[in-house]
């Protein structure tokens, strides 16, 4: 006699964890179960579970006038350059300290140098040097200049496809043979010059189509070579070193490199959005760091101004998506936290998430794995941390694609749920193909894994 097993023997469960970002190099079916095929406004925070990403709060009160630097003078005082007034932040607000003998109109560069701070205002003016006691000179000596960096007791600093280094220790001496002076760098097509840094103990330069590098610490040892004429660097606002990295952004997406080796391209997982980045407004592209992630700001679609993040974890290695509903003009690490500027105040990062934040988390197309047969849900569960205040919604889509979805369960807690195992019911998902879950919601959530049970059919 024949009989029949029970259904619990023909079960497959499988348990997936969400935190491992978003992938758009592939089609979704073929991404991991961990990857989101969509996402916005979650993070690592709780890795490997998903999480909300943090909030902005902000620093100080308002500014009117075009904000062209946000940065710090010698690690300990943060500070802000507005129209050409020269600001610092002291306990809670700003404090006027300086005037500038121009007005930047584009975002100005900036490097500590022997206690001094130095600026070039993006548009090839003389050098502007700022002393401990705020007095303001401009360098009667110094190159026209775009971008500066300092190395090795000297100041470098970039105008069209040359690179100008001062004397030993000295700021205004820039032209004396065997101790100051240029370099014209064999830039790819001779095109200029569109950032300088340090990096690894030596001078890294960019133009849109290469790389280049100087060592030595003299004109007596001095070492130009190029790395790439191939790999360039869009933004020179958009270099940042991380965790011994260095990460830029080039006109095909961001790239990676640590020294030695050729520069990786390290953006695969987010290429929707450099194919569909505003190409006539890549100098509005700004990056920053919180010390494990890349912040980028990109004009994304039709946008003339940054107003999507992208965020690349560089312990993980996966990617993210923000939107902090605001136009970014500059970040800057300052004391471990992360700030952010915008066209009327400054932000940082805080630890918190608020309740109005709203996100979303998209699944891949799931199967059983085998796509010549079909399988009928059996039990669909997700093990979540949810406040008072926040609200989760479970869809559900039958497609592969698209935006058809029949919302499942949706849940507003009268008391704060900690790895909660919430039960979502699978009326529809009986004898199908392929299923995609959304997950949105509202508020701080922790999503730390999805358990779906399926039934599977023998044909």
């Amino acid at each position: 006699m024949a009989y029949w097993n029970k259904i619990s023997n023909r079960l497959k469960p499988i348990i997936s964890v969400v935190g491992d970002g978003i992938n758009t190099a592939i089609p979704s079916r073929d991404i991991k179960d961990s990857q989101a095929s969509d996402l916005l406004n979650v993070d690592t925070y709780d890795y490997p579970a998903l999480s909300t990403r943090r909030t902005v709060v902000n620093v100080g009160g308002v500014h009117s006038g075009f904000l062209s630097l946000l940065h710090a003078y010698k690690g300990s005082n943060l500070i802000k350059i507005v129209a050409n007034e020269v600001f610092e932040f002291v306990t809670s607000s700003w404090s006027k300290k300086a005037t500038l003998p121009i007005t930047p109109n584009v975002l100005a560069d900036c490097t500590n140098f022997m206690d001094n701070l130095y600026i070039t205002t993006g548009t090839g003016n003389k050098i502007i040097k700022i002393d401990e006691n705020w007095s303001v000179t401009s360098l009667s000596n110094s190159p026209k200049a775009k971008y500066i960096t300092t190395h090795s007791n000297r100041l470098y600093a970039v105008y069209d496809n040359i690179l100008h280094y001062s004397g030993l220790r000295d700021d205004n001496n820039w032209e004396t043979v065997d101790e100051s002076g240029k370099i014209q760098i064999s830039t790819t097509n001779g095109e200029d010059l569109t950032g300088v840094t340090t990096f690894s103990d030596h001078v890294v330069m960019f133009s849109k189509n290469g790389v280049y590098e100087l060592y030595g610490t003299g004109p007596i040892n001095y070492a130009p070579i190029t790395l790439s004429n191939d790999i360039g660097c869009e933004a020179n606002n958009t270099i940042v070193e991380i965790k011994q990295n260095l990460i830029w952004m080039a006109s095909d997406g961001v790239y990676i490199y640590n020294g030695g080796t050729t520069p990786k391209k390290m953006s695969w997982a987010v290429e929707k959005y450099f194919i569909n980045i505003n190409k006539a407004h890549l100098d509005k592209c700004v990056a920053g760091t919180d010390g494990r992630r890349y912040f980028l700001a990109i004009p994304y679609d039709k946008s003339t101004v940054a107003n999507i993040v992208l965020v690349y974890d560089v312990e993980i290695g996966e990617w993210y998506v923000h939107d902090y509903e605001t136009t970014i003009l500059q970040f800057f690490k300052f004391k471990d936290e992360l700030y952010l500027a915008t066209s009327d105040r400054i932000h940082k990062l805080d630890n918190t998430t608020e309740d109005s934040l709203e996100w979303y988390w998209i699944s891949k197309p799931f199967s059983d794995g085998e796509t010549s047969r079909r399988v009928n849900w059996h039990k669909l569960y997700a093990i979540i941390d949810l406040p008072v205040g926040s609200t989760l919604d479970v869809y559900l889509s039958l497609d592969v694609e698209g935006e058809e979805w029949e919302l499942l369960e949706s849940i507003t807690p009268s008391d704060n749920l900690v790895r909660h195992r919430l039960i979502i019911p699978l009326g529809m998902a009986y004898d199908v193909d392929w299923i995609r879950i959304k997950l949105s919601g509202k508020g701080p959530c922790t999503v730390h894994e999805i358990q779906r049970y399926l039934r599977i059919k023998p044909w």
